[in-house]
């Protein structure tokens, strides 16, 4: 049936291209130069286009004869008669001579060609560059294509001073991560899908549905002040030009994977949705079975299948809609071999052999609305709908050789089973009005909604497993219980609501002097709650974990059949409640065993003022105001009865000035400079007391971030809520044409009560997050670089490199004493996340051949090493290795319509390695190879 739908499709879609005739080319001036925004209009008909920023158009029309006028800003106006026959493809490329002193112009408004010109062109977002009042740097849709980057998260790492960690998605912005950056969508706060995240994952946003993303390093007051390294902006994308349908679809493969059979959890599907959330958890526990499955897809091979359409409505003379729509699936199939390990100052648990089999998924559906009644009056809706899923599997001492301390020298063996699915909805409304020819309003609301999962995470502990593998009937495993939680299954779920807005109010007060007048509202909450049920062993020999379910069967868990019990947790009298500390101890089925439900509410205002001194100098002074709240009540099991229950409430009003400076040297070269107050706030993961257990890590967080309580005795503890930053910026940018520039920037942070996240002296290293010091800097250079390295008429290549050097330092407090307590050994030491190298290059090779032009891309990037977390006590810091990444991407046009990609990412394939440093050599904590990636894509236009 599959194949008879194909056929008849393919056959349909062949017969419309046959019938379909088209004039296409591009609009030039006399210099061969392309003019962007050409009105182009066919006389007595409903056609009416605009040309592309690189001067192309393309209309589908019917047969027959027809006259066409085009009509562009400063252009004389052109008129000509075109016959097109049946099935034609017909290339004409107009070109209009520049309007005479005494002729007519032809004005068709400077802000309707502006707003049909692609914002997604190289050109276009280096102009955006060059005029915007603060430090920023763009990426368009167009040079993300080139570059082979599908996603947001590939997209800023390209940027100067912007680098991806390799073990994840996080981004570093001048060596700063995840809670010194601040994330937004058309100017409002996005939702993190990750408990442990501050940030939205980029990767989640395809390339396919962003028109450019920006990264301001500066802070004007309109901005948001929640950073200290950068505020990533993604602008979606509009439609614009003519309408169009892509069917883009392709396929990839991991060279990790070839060969392998993909394994994922029981319960799941293949689009990455779960079947069960709404069944009690302590049903699912024993009702369902605890062994992985074999992939429901075609393995090793990934798919990705994306369709977007744009079209353009017009009312009137004035009026028009423009809808931009999307709908995309991908999946990753992928197999890690590695080791890792935990370790403090000894080895308390390793795992030489390790390896994971992952089934990643993400669904996209996105729809842009842009309604422009005139040149003065619009409006625009946009929504978005994320799914996003990860499926993995992992033996952690699969050949037999794991180690646990007093537990097993060898044959200890772990294997988790967890899939994890966050869903993420967005929806914004916005508007620009012009209320008088000297006031203009900018405006927008946004509703977010997060439902972040993790179900049914299974994990078995077993002892002399090597018994296991040596094919021996006599001989056995044993399950590991020395705590009621070695062998567990675990759920955790959390649901977010935001609602944020920002409004501004421009005045034109003369040619010199514009006030911007606003504010913004953010109100965020996030209830959790997680439970687990441990394995009792009463039978603990186990002879194969081929047919495990069969030994976890809910015969087995009744009590005649003296196998195992299930444990909800550590409690002597489970009926009654006696001897329970608290209620986060006694989670019956049903009842959860961690909680916590945080608040934010952000209410800001304020004022700048656009200043331009002479035909040079313009100056942004700006104050802003922000009133913040952040309050969270908890009841978990990993604090003791004198923290627990409890919880912490923080009020805070702040001040934020700010001043920006733009100087023209000339009409090529700008030199800026600026100096601001930020903040940082703690994230809800980072003061929430809730510990997240890993295979060999425990990350939690820690409530003396919001401050002290005043019936405690605290050590080093302020009674302050947030990091205040001050920052110093100096840049100097020099463009050579529309693509080419040069910029070379220093700059300066001091951070105030900076946080880290830290390695605790406990046998278990639980990691913890900490006010450490008084204070932090940041020092260091950036230079940019784009240029034309060769360009003839059949022949172009093109450079682009970008590096940072970024020096910091922090203080030390020797000891630490609050609801979390950590001592140090050293007075001072780098900031967590930060890289003291930072490079990018890429080289852009196209050549025409006759009827072929293809476009070779080669793209490296580099960051050095930087503090995972750091050390305390005695113990080392824990480091990420730095590492080189290489991709190679090619691209090419079949025809008018049809274009592909061929891709190969990560071909130096570099182990990505954290290790925790020591006073002789460094341990390896965590070590694998991500694997080369292979892929193929193909896209037709309709």
């Amino acid at each position: 049936m599959i194949r008879k739908l194909f056929i008849v499709s393919a056959f349909f879609i062949g017969v419309l291209a046959w019938a379909q005739s088209s004039i296409y080319g591009t609009v030039t001036d006399t210099n061969a130069l392309p003019i962007a925004g050409a009105e182009i209009y066919v006389e007595g008909t409903d056609y009416f286009y605009y040309s592309e920023s690189d001067g192309t158009y393309s209309i589908e029309i019917p047969a027959g004869s027809y006259t066409f006028n085009i009509n562009a800003f400063g252009f004389e106006k052109l008129q000509e008669s075109i016959s097109v026959q049946e099935g034609q493809d017909l290339e004409w490329s107009p070109m209009l001579d520049v309007q005479s002193q005494d002729g007519v112009v032809q004005d068709l408004g400077q802000v309707l060609v502006e707003a049909n010109t692609n914002k997604e062109s190289e050109a276009s977002v280096l102009k955006l560059q060059r005029n915007s009042s603060e430090i920023k740097e763009y990426k368009g849709a167009a040079e993300l294509s080139r570059l082979g980057k599908g996603d947001a998260s590939g997209a800023v790492a390209t940027i100067v001073g912007v680098s991806k960690q390799a073990t994840s998605s996080d981004v570093y912005v001048r060596g700063l991560g995840d809670r010194y950056i601040h994330t937004s969508l058309n100017g409002l706060s996005l939702p993190s899908n990750d408990i442990n995240k501050k940030n939205i994952d980029l990767d989640l946003f395809s390339s396919d549905l962003i028109q450019n993303i920006s990264v301001s390093k500066t802070m004007n007051a309109g901005g948001n002040a929640d950073f200290a390294a950068g505020s990533i902006d993604i602008t979606s994308k509009e439609h614009s030009g003519r309408d169009y349908i892509n069917l883009s679809v392709g396929t990839r493969v991991n060279s990790n994977a070839v060969g392998k059979d993909i394994i994922q959890s029981e319960g799941t599907n293949y689009f990455g949705l779960y079947g069960r959330y709404n069944d009690n958890p302590f049903a699912t526990v024993i009702g369902q079975g605890i062994a992985p499955e074999k992939s429901k897809g075609l393995t090793p091979l990934s798919t990705n299948l994306s369709l977007n359409l744009g079209e353009t409505f017009r009312f009137g003379e004035s009026a028009k809609l423009s809808l931009f729509a999307a709908g995309s699936f991908a999946n990753e199939f992928n197999y890690q071999e590695g080791n890792q390990q935990s370790y403090t100052s000894i080895s308390t648990l390793a795992f030489p052999d390790v390896e994971k089999y992952q089934y990643n998924t993400v669904s996209t559906g996105m729809l842009s609305a842009l309604m422009k009644f005139n040149n003065k009056q619009s409006l625009k809706f946009s929504s978005f709908l994320i799914n996003n899923s990860s499926d993995e599997v992992g033996y952690y001492g699969y050949k037999g050789l794991g180690f646990k301390r007093d537990i097993a020298d060898e044959g200890f063996f772990q294997s988790n089973v967890q899939f994890n699915q966050e869903l993420i909805f967005i929806n914004q409304l916005m508007g620009e009005h012009e209320l008088t020819p000297k006031l203009n309003l900018d405006w927008g609301v946004g509703y977010n909604i997060l439902n972040a999962d993790e179900p049914d995470r299974k994990r078995l502990s077993i002892s002399n497993y090597q018994n296991l593998l040596d094919n021996d009937a006599s001989t056995f495993g044993t399950f590991v219980s020395t705590t009621n939680f070695d062998s567990q299954r675990y759920f955790q779920k959390i649901d977010e609501d935001e609602f944020n807005s920002r409004i501004n109010f421009k005045f034109d007060v003369s040619d010199n002097l514009k006030i911007n007048l606003g504010g913004n509202t953010r109100y965020k909450k996030r209830d959790f709650e997680s439970i687990r049920y441990g394995y009792e062993f009463l039978e603990k020999n186990i002879g194969s974990l081929d047919d495990i379910d069969a030994f976890f069967s809910i015969e087995n868990w009744m009590e005649n059949y003296n196998t195992f019990t299930l444990n909800p947790t550590n409690v002597t009298n489970p009926e009654d409640g006696s001897n329970v500390v608290n209620m986060s101890q006694y989670n019956m089925p049903g009842m959860p065993e961690n909680t916590y439900d945080a608040t934010l509410i952000n209410l800001s205002t304020y004022v700048d003022f656009q200043w331009q001194l002479g035909e040079n100098l313009l100056l942004i002074p700006g104050m802003r105001f922000e009133d913040v709240t952040q309050k969270i009540n908890w009841d978990v099991n990993n604090l003791s009865s004198l923290f627990n229950p409890g919880k912490a409430e923080s009020k805070s009003q702040i001040f934020l000035p700010s001043l920006n400076m733009k100087y023209a040297i000339n009409a090529d070269s700008n030199l800026r400079i600026s100096g601001s107050q930020t903040v940082s706030f703690p994230e809800f993961k980072e003061f929430a007391p809730f510990v997240y257990e890993g295979i060999t890590t425990r990350i939690g967080g820690n409530p003396d971030l919001l401050g002290t309580a005043d019936d405690k005795e605290y050590k080093n503890v302020k009674d302050v809520a947030y990091s205040k930053i001050l920052n110093f910026d100096a840049k100097y940018e020099f463009f050579f044409n529309r693509s080419e520039m040069i910029s070379i920037a220093g700059f300066y942070k001091v951070i105030n009560d900076p946080i880290n996240l830290v390695v605790g002296t406990s046998a278990t290293g639980d990691e913890y997050y900490f006010r450490t010091g008084d204070k932090a800097t940041v020092v260091g250079a950036e230079i940019d670089f784009k240029k034309d390295i060769l360009s003839t008429d059949k022949t172009e290549l093109f450079l682009g490199f970008n590096a940072s050097y970024i020096k910091t330092n922090q203080d030390l407090y020797s000891e630490i004493n609050g609801t979390r307590n950590v001592t140090f050994n050293r007075k001072d030491d780098k900031l967590q996340g930060a890289s003291d190298f930072i490079t990018q290059a890429d080289l852009n090779f196209r050549k025409k051949w006759d009827g072929f032009e293809p476009t070779f891309t080669l793209v490296g990037n580099y960051f050095s090493d930087r503090i995972y977390a750091l050390g305390s006590g005695q113990i080392g810091n824990k480091v990420e290795k730095g590492i080189p990444t290489l991709d190679l991407l090619m691209s090419a046009d079949l025809g008018r319509n049809t274009s592909f990609k061929l891709g190969a990412k990560n071909l130096l394939n570099p182990a990505v390695e954290i290790f925790r440093e020591t006073s002789g050599n460094d341990v390896v904590l965590e070590s694998f190879k991500k694997g080369q990636i292979f892929s193929f894509e193909l896209t037709y236009k309709f």
